[in-house]
């Protein structure tokens, strides 16, 4: 596991499910008994036309996109999470056996700069 890596799998697991999660959910809410508000939500997305499909996961593609990007800066130290001229920094390590693995290195290329989330390539529901 390196900095690449991470980023890509934070863009694979993180980003890229919740987009297909969320569209998901809105196409079919889960569950025995859905949340009413998903409900609405789900028969509002159902009734629009493939465009509207495709504007609303656009939406939701660029809030998970923001969503992973601003996390990441957080982890790098781009986003401040303390106010005051002496602020800590996070340090996020990669353990495996005796190997640790400095993830965010201050002085090597920051995390948010490895994220490269793309536009989801259709607006259908079943992405």
């Amino acid at each position: 596991m390196d900095a690449d890596l991470f980023a890509a799998m934070v863009e694979k697991l993180a980003f890229t499910r919740a987009v297909k999660v969320t569209m998901e959910s809105m196409a079919s809410p889960p569950g025995r008994i859905p949340e009413a508000e998903l409900v609405e939500l789900s028969h509002w997305f159902n009734e629009l036309n493939a465009e509207g499909e495709k504007m609303v996961t656009r939406a939701v593609a660029l809030a998970a996109g923001q969503a992973v990007l601003t996390f990441l800066c957080i982890l790098d130290g781009a986003q401040a999470i303390e106010a005051g001229p002496d602020k800590g920094h996070l340090e996020l390590l990669y353990v495996k056996g005796d190997t640790r693995i400095l993830l965010n290195d201050r002085r090597k290329e920051p995390l948010n700069d490895k994220f490269h989330w793309h536009w989801p390539a259709t607006g259908t529901k079943s992405l």
